[in-house]
């Protein structure tokens, strides 16, 4: 719908998608490691078209990782996407990531230690996401309440504590395949839908930091649900954009009668 557009306080280039003259509401989506606006907007913005005068705001990771890549891992990648049905079509030049890596590594166990890293490379850009957010907001005279985030992978993470350093809370959180390692200090509480493959929760490394994520989420006093979206390993499926839609309705009240329906069965509490 939109080219890219460079917002002038922050230096993020972005897309718009959806309602851009009159929303009465905006959901933020954050890609993951190596992903991009335009890769978000095929993928998750378009199919979640369906949710009526809905504006989507999709940030590149102010990151690139072109030359990061080698030629090797590109054929890789794109094996990888073949292998998976996915498009086979990677261009490193694409590719983009929200932060880079800590000046040091906390030990194992370290959790002050932990927390100092992911102040380090997380708040900057948080700080960054959450004024392009405030700029929207304020252009079409919305609130919080009528703000979502939708974050996959390493999104999922930024789109948590984004929305855990606003000052409201916002309608929702989707973490798809994102986790959560912890936070100095949570400003608001909104509800978080933490989804993921059925084919990740088999990997006991992997659902141990999900497990965690969820428990740390909860002990800050976040509401999370949690849902294993059938047959998808780390990637998107028609489960999951359903799932998300749900949630996002919910939350919005946009369902009929404005009555917070559960969500199905298949939500592990």
């Amino acid at each position: 719908m939109s080219d890219l557009t460079r917002h002038s306080e922050t230096g993020l280039d972005y897309i718009l998608v959806g309602d851009a003259a009159a929303p009465k509401r905006i959901i933020v989506i954050l890609h993951g490691t190596g992903g991009d606006c335009e890769n978000m907007k095929s993928k998750i913005a378009e199919p979640l078209a369906v949710l009526e005068n809905t504006l989507f705001v999709i940030p590149n990771g102010p990151l690139s990782l072109a030359s990061e890549i080698s030629d090797e891992q590109v054929e890789a990648i794109r094996a990888a996407q073949v292998a998976s049905g996915g498009d086979p079509t990677f261009d490193r030049n694409k590719a983009f990531n929200w932060t880079g890596e800590a000046s040091f590594t906390p030990e194992e166990g370290d959790a002050e230690g932990m927390l100092r890293a992911l102040d380090e490379i997380i708040t900057p850009i948080v700080g960054r996401i959450n004024k392009l957010i405030d700029d929207k907001l304020a252009e079409y005279g919305l609130s919080d309440g009528q703000l979502a985030f939708y974050g996959f992978s390493a999104g999922g993470m930024v789109a948590l504590h984004a929305a855990m350093e606003r000052s409201k809370p916002c309608a929702a959180i989707i973490s798809h395949s994102g986790h959560f390692l912890g936070a100095r200090r949570c400003l608001s509480v909104p509800p978080v839908l933490m989804m993921y493959g059925d084919q990740e929760w088999q990997d006991s490394e992997i659902q141990g930091i999900f497990s965690q994520s969820i428990d740390l989420l909860r002990g800050l006093g976040l509401s999370v649900e949690q849902h294993a979206c059938g047959n998808l390993g780390h990637g998107v499926n028609a489960e999951s954009l359903d799932m998300a839609g749900l949630f996002l309705r919910r939350s919005f009240a946009m369902l009929k009668n404005s009555v917070p329906a559960a969500l199905p069965s298949s939500i592990i509490s």
